[in-house]
C-alpha cells in the first residue's frame, strides 16, 4: 500500500502537539507536552486544502476500508482492516492502567499500558478558550426558544436532526432524533450554577445572573439601587437568540414591545468557562477498559464511570456491518453508506463547511 502526502498532510497537523514529547521510557518522571506552537486553524486549512483537491473513492465492506484517494498533496492509496484495528484498540485500552490527575486547567498523566510508563501533562483550560473563542466568532444564526427550551430544526445532508434542548428545570435535557437515532439525555446543573453577564440595551447596560441551578433569569432593573432585582422564571420566557461575530442578541416579544438587548459570548468564555475549567480539580482513573470520574468544580461535583471497552466493541460492530462507498472530488463529498445504526446518504460541499 501507499501511504504518502495525503497521510503526511494530517500527521503535520497534529505533530506540533507530540513536538515535547519525551520518549517513553519504563519508569520515566513525567514529561511535558507541548502545545505552544500547535496552529488549530493553520491545522484546518492545510486539511481542508488537501480535501478540496482529493479524488476517489473510500470503500467499506465486511469491516476493510479500501483506499484509492489521490491528490496533489499525496496518495492514500490501500487497504485497511478497520475492525482489526479497532480490537487492538481495545486491546491496548484494557491494558491501560493508571490516573490523569487535573488541576488548575492542567492535566497530570502518569499511565501504563504493560511495560511502559506514560507521563505528560497538558494545560487544557486556555486550549479549550481559545477553540470555543474562535468557534464563537464564526458562529451565525437565530435559534428560538419558548418554555425554556430551545426548539431545534437543524437540516443536514445525512437527514434531519430535530428535537428541543431544555434548559428551565435545573438540568439539561435532550430529546433529539437524528438520522442515527434517538438521543435522549440528562445533565444536572448542580446547586450553585451561575452565569453573571451584562445585556446592552439602547445606552443602559443592565446585569442579569443567569441562574440554570434554579431555572431563573435574574435582573437588576436598577444597578444604583438596592432591592430593584426581579427573579424571572426561565419557562416562562420566549424569544430569538441570533448569534453574530461572537455577539448574542436577544428578543423577547411582550404585550408592551420587544425586549432586546445583546451581549458578548467571547467574553462570557473569557471570564465564567476558562475560569470553570479551572477550577477543576480531581481525577480520572483508567483500570480495566473502564474510566471513572471524580471531579469537583466552583458549580458542583462530577462523578462517572464510562466503560471504554464496551463502547469500543459497540463501534467494531457498527464498523463490521457498514458497507457502502463515500465518494471526494471537486470539494464535494458524497456519502452511500449503509450501517447497523441507519443510512448515511448524502452530500457535503467542504466549501460549505469551512467558509
Amino acid at each position: 500500500m501507499t501511504l504518502n502526502g495525503l497521510e503526511s498532510t494530517v500527521i503535520s497537523a497534529i505533530a506540533p502537539l507530540l513536538g515535547g514529547l519525551d520518549p517513553l521510557v519504563p519508569g520515566s518522571t513525567p514529561s511535558s507536552i507541548s502545545i505552544a506552537s500547535f496552529d488549530f486553524n493553520s491545522a484546518v486549512d492545510d486539511l481542508t486544502v488537501a480535501l478540496q483537491q482529493a479524488d476517489g473513492t473510500l470503500t467499506f465492506a465486511n469491516g476493510s476500508l479500501t483506499s484509492d484517494i489521490t491528490s496533489p498533496a499525496g496518495d492514500l492509496v490501500g487497504t485497511y482492516n478497520l475492525v482489526e484495528l479497532l480490537n487492538q484498540a481495545a486491546a491496548e485500552f484494557q491494558d491501560l492502567n493508571g490516573t490523569v490527575t487535573i488541576e488548575n486547567g492542567t492535566l497530570v498523566g502518569d499511565l501504563s499500558t504493560g511495560d511502559e510508563l506514560l507521563t505528560g501533562s497538558l494545560q487544557f483550560s486556555s486550549l479549550v478558550g481559545d477553540f470555543l473563542t474562535d468557534a464563537l466568532t464564526d458562529l451565525s444564526g437565530t435559534v428560538p426558544f419558548a418554555n425554556g427550551q430551545f426548539e431545534i430544526a437543524l437540516p443536514t445532508p445525512l437527514g434531519d436532526v430535530s428535537g428541543t434542548l431544555n434548559f428551565g428545570n435545573g438540568a439539561l435535557v435532550s430529546t433529539f432524533t437524528t438520522p442515527f437515532g434517538d438521543v435522549n439525555y440528562t445533565l444536572d446543573f448542580g446547586d450553585n450554577l451561575q452565569i453573571p453577564f451584562t445585556v446592552v440595551s439602547g445606552s443602559s447596560s443592565i446585569p442579569v445572573v443567569l441562574d440554570l441551578s434554579n431555572g431563573v433569569l435574574g435582573v437588576d432593573l436598577i444597578p444604583a439601587a438596592a432591592g430593584n432585582e426581579v427573579s424571572i422564571p426561565l419557562n416562562t420566557l420566549a424569544g430569538d437568540l441570533t448569534f453574530d461575530n461572537g455577539q448574542v442578541a436577544i428578543a423577547i416579544p411582550t404585550d408592551l414591545g420587544t425586549l432586546g438587548g445583546r451581549f458578548d459570548l467571547v467574553q462570557l468564555v473569557n471570564t465564567q468557562v476558562v475560569p470553570l475549567l479551572d477550577s477543576i480539580s480531581g481525577t480520572l482513573s483508567v483500570a480495566d477498559g473502564l474510566l471513572t470520574a471524580d471531579l469537583i468544580t466552583s458549580a458542583g461535583s462530577f462523578t462517572g464511570t464510562f466503560d471504554g471497552g464496551q463502547f469500543l466493541d459497540q463501534v467494531t460492530s457498527v464498523v463490521a456491518g457498514t458497507s457502502g462507498t463515500v465518494t471526494i472530488g471537486d470539494g464535494i463529498i458524497v456519502s452511500n453508506l449503509t450501517t447497523p445504526a441507519g443510512d448515511l446518504i448524502g452530500t457535503i460541499d467542504i466549501t460549505d463547511i469551512t467558509g
